[in-house]
């Protein structure tokens, strides 16, 4: 399996005001900001993961997910 490496799995967390002039901390919104590259290398990895496993998870009667088949494919 392949492993990301730690550097790279970090984010930033940048905080935007709610409103036009903020008082206290809730008054601001926290958003954490990651880069795009790591975000689809997570899902690539993700998805890779599941292609693994998704045969015992769907059953033939729920064949419409899986890559080549077709929603005539599962049993009636």
């Amino acid at each position: 399996m392949e492993k990301i490496v730690k550097c790279v799995n970090s984010f930033f967390i940048c905080i935007i005001p709610k409103k036009a002039s903020p008082q206290n901390m809730g008054d601001y919104r926290p958003i954490s900001l990651i880069g795009c590259y790591i975000k689809s290398r997570k899902i690539i990895l993700l998805a890779n993961r599941l292609r693994r496993v998704i045969g015992t998870v769907i059953s033939n009667n729920q064949s419409t997910f899986i890559n080549g088949k077709y929603i005539l494919d599962g049993r009636y």
